[in-house]
């Protein structure tokens, strides 16, 4: 029976991102799954094979397969190529797998700008035109549910040539692992960061999946109320600091005392 072990990584956070990348260098594995875009399968190879990193992140800019500014890329994916980068020497028969659509990023990223604008302006207006962000809660799920789809359809299929494998996912980590337990795989879950506390985004989009779109005035009335925290989330902290993983800490810090102290002592270990 093959074997999976997913982390679950949520993006944007330094040290979740620093523990997976530990992850990487001790686990054993025979394939690896990591959720970026199919387009920089090769390079990557590459890296896992004992190329620079820095030769292979040039070839991706001028390739177009990253955008500039690149600080996020190199907040987010570099501690993990960085981790693996000859690993392919110790492992000679591992596969290196990308497993994210490029279509489906770029439209992530399209949504994620419209989610931008709206909250800007919001912040100029203080109005929300609640159908609207309706829509576009509406349409980023969609793409997620198909995108997960096609996601563990590959990572099924894939980690069923070997024995043992490793995949890094989002939150998405946990429906993946329900798809793969139904192929019949043994997968075992494991959250890079912990405990998470998450977003007014995270929990609008959590609560449209479980409850719907119907026309509801107390659930309007609460999904204006979670559209006006993020936008505070985005306007207070997003944006006055020098990175999401600073902006989200300082939040966490000013809105979830129960979990402070945790958050402190880890800042203290880092």
């Amino acid at each position: 029976m093959p074997s999976v072990r997913i982390i679950v990584t949520p993006p944007g956070i330094k040290s979740a991102v620093s523990n997976t990348a530990s992850y990487l260098r001790e686990l054993n594995y025979e394939a690896l799954f990591l959720n970026l875009s199919k387009e920089l399968e090769e390079g990557i190879k590459e890296i896992a094979e004992g190329a620079p990193y820095e030769m292979v992140l040039n070839l991706f800019i001028e390739e177009g397969l990253i955008q500039e500014p690149i600080e996020h890329f190199r907040s987010e994916v570099e501690p993990i190529l960085k981790s693996i980068r000859g690993i392919a020497l110790k492992k000679p028969n591992l596969e290196v797998h990308c497993y994210k659509d490029p279509s489906t990023i770029r439209e992530s990223i399209r949504l994620a700008t419209e989610v931008m604008i709206k909250v800007y302006k919001w912040s100029l207006t203080g109005k929300i035109n609640l159908e609207d962000w309706k829509n576009l809660a509406y349409s980023w799920l969609t793409l997620q549910d198909r995108a997960l789809d096609r996601e563990a359809n590959y990572i099924a299929r894939e980690s069923g040539k070997v024995e043992e494998s490793l995949c890094i996912a989002g939150f998405n980590g946990k429906y993946i692992k329900e798809y793969l337990k139904e192929e019949g795989c043994k997968v075992d879950l494991k959250y890079a960061y912990l405990p998470y506390h998450f977003t007014p985004l995270d929990v609008l989009l959590r609560m449209i999946r479980l409850k719907g779109l119907r026309k509801d005035e107390k659930m309007d009335e609460r999904m204006r109320e979670i559209i006006e925290r993020h936008g505070r989330f985005i306007r207070d902290y997003v944006v006055p600091s020098k990175d999401y993983d600073e902006a989200y800490r300082r939040w966490v810090l000013d809105n979830a005392p129960w979990i402070k102290h945790r958050l402190l002592r880890r800042t203290r270990w880092m």
